[in-house]
């Protein structure tokens, strides 16, 4: 008897529903690919959903990259393949599961980045969250 444990069936059936809006969403605009592709696991603020919330996301990948295009090349690569090595979020690590690799396209990926971007433009570290 094979048994699964929930995070791989929560893998698998968000790994069904990403491919399932694959269908054309090269024409959308970046918030919609946004929730599409990243909002299933991903939640904008706190508390997360099955990965790290999107301002967090933003908060360190913009400790590393200054500017907004080598910010969205790097979440492009990111998620076209992520590695323990390549993480900007060690700590997530330790709460979540690494990510597995997902085969958008580059150039939909690098407009979710200009988009996380410039929605996170003036951002502040959260206070008093639980």
């Amino acid at each position: 008897m094979i048994v699964f444990s929930a995070r791989l069936i929560s893998l698998l059936i968000v790994l069904f529903m990403i491919s399932f809006t694959s269908v054309c969403l090269a024409q959308t605009a970046p918030a919609e690919l946004w929730e599409a592709r990243c909002g299933i696991c991903h939640s904008i603020n706190p508390p997360p959903k099955l990965a790290p919330p999107l301002r967090g996301i933003v908060m360190n990948y913009r400790n590393v990259y200054s500017d907004k295009v080598a910010f969205s090349k790097a979440i492009a690569e990111w998620v076209r393949n992520p590695t323990k090595e390549g993480t900007k979020m060690p700590h997530a690590l330790q709460t979540f599961a690494l990510m597995p690799p997902l085969p958008f396209e580059t150039n939909e990926l690098e407009q979710i980045g200009i988009w996380m971007w410039e929605k996170f433009e003036n951002l502040q570290p959260l206070t008093n969250v639980k």
